[in-house]
Formats: structure tokens, sequence, C-alpha cells
């Protein structure tokens, strides 16, 4: 789980919110989760 924050964090800049305001900082979190899930089934996919 840290490994995913960890990432999250370098490869999608979450170090800081991009946005001011509860439900777009949900809706920004959300989205890279997602992106950083996609893109975890490519490369599983590839293997």
């Amino acid at each position: 789980m840290e490994r995913a924050f960890g990432t999250l964090k370098k490869d999608h800049r979450m170090a800081r919110a991009r946005y001011l305001g509860a439900a777009k900082v949900g809706l920004q979190l959300m989205l890279d989760a997602i992106a950083f899930n996609l893109k975890k089934a490519a490369r599983m996919a590839m293997a």
C-alpha cells in the first residue's frame, strides 16, 4: 500500500493538491488512482 502512495506522490505529483476544496481534491485523487491502476494493469498484461 505504501508503494502505491509513493508512486502517486512521485509520478502523479500528488505531494500537493492542485485544487482547493474537498470535492475537487477527492476527484483528483480518484482520477490519479484510476490512472495508476490502468498503468499497472497494462504492465501486468505485457508480462
